[in-house]
């Protein structure tokens, strides 16, 4: 459960350091999973959920379908 919550903290931390209206959803999603990357090679565990792209797609996607984040015309969060 804990690289549940890790991995959704990621997603935050770097939507809230890009700030709003500066990535679409594929590049917050890129980001995620090159950071996640970044934490799983220093550890020395190779946990493939925790850079599986479709978790953070599904987690940002969550966030879009209940209101907490939202894209602009442009398809910026």
């Amino acid at each position: 459960m804990s690289r549940t919550f890790e991995r959704y903290y990621l997603a935050l931390a770097l939507l809230l350091r890009a700030g709003s209206g500066s990535l679409t959803q594929a590049q917050l999603e890129k980001k995620c999973q090159a950071a996640a990357q970044s934490l799983v090679t220093p550890q020395g565990t190779h946990s493939a959920d925790f850079i599986d792209k479709s978790l953070f797609e599904g987690f940002v996607g969550l966030l879009r379908r209940r209101g907490v984040i939202r894209a602009d015309a442009e398809g910026r969060l």
